[in-house]
């Protein structure tokens, strides 16, 4: 949480960093070719959902009091 008290006390943040990364995209990679067996994948098939969830991510994130327009934004999308 604080990189300075981590290079204090001798953690190496970027490879830290790095290896939480890797971490990640491995189990992400797992979990795709997991769900992938189960359930029907198109190339296309998430495609609204993830433009809505980009541009909601985008209006919360920009604006410092963005939650509230990003929260109504996504409760008009959803009921379409």
């Amino acid at each position: 949480m604080n990189p300075h008290a981590a290079s204090i006390v001798g953690i190496g943040i970027r490879r830290t960093g790095l290896y939480v990364m890797a971490l990640t995209g491995a189990m992400a990679g797992l979990a795709s070719v997991l769900l992938s067996q189960t359930y029907y994948i198109a190339p296309f098939s998430g495609l609204r959902r993830s433009i809505k969830g980009v541009s909601i991510a985008l209006c919360g994130g920009l604006v410092p009091s963005g939650r509230r327009p990003s929260a109504a934004i996504l409760l008009v999308s959803s009921r379409r």
